[in-house]
């Protein structure tokens, strides 16, 4: 086995033509509408290639209790990242940070607040590339973005 040999270049900023062969047709693919569980896709020739999924951030129902009011009018917008996937064969090329810049894009443009979620998997790993993405991270492993 032949040792393996890290080569540093120049950060550049990817498009998808530099993710895939030319001749791959690539789509993303978001919800045309705010909804409590939202879904977005990157698909490559048709085929899925990654995806994520967020759903709204549940908020108890409403009592006489001004507590539950203030806790509810501060999470009103607000979104959990509960899932970000990328098919193995497509890691390391990017994808799943363009699909996520995809996804707080169209939150921004449709009312969403706020993004939380929980790290889970590779904590360094995923904790060093949420921050990357703006997320800020907790002690407790946990992700939030105000957009």
């Amino acid at each position: 086995m032949e040792p393996r040999t890290n080569t540093t270049r120049k950060a550049q900023a990817l498009s998808l033509s530099d993710l895939f062969r030319s001749k791959d047709q690539i789509e993303f693919v978001v919800p045309s509408q705010i909804e409590d569980h939202l879904v977005f896709q990157v698909l490559c020739n048709g085929l899925p290639v990654a995806h994520a999924r967020l759903e709204a951030l549940s908020i108890p129902k409403p009592t006489d209790s001004r507590i539950i009011e203030i806790f509810s009018n501060r999470n009103r917008g607000t979104f959990t990242l509960k899932m970000i996937q990328v098919s193995p064969q497509f890691r390391k090329r990017g994808i799943g940070s363009m699909l996520l810049k995809e996804v707080l894009h169209w939150c921004r443009h449709n009312q969403v607040q706020r993004v939380v979620g929980d790290l889970a998997g590779e904590t360094p790993i995923f904790r060093r590339w949420c921050a990357k993405n703006g997320f800020r991270t907790t002690a407790t492993d946990q992700i939030d973005l105000m957009l």
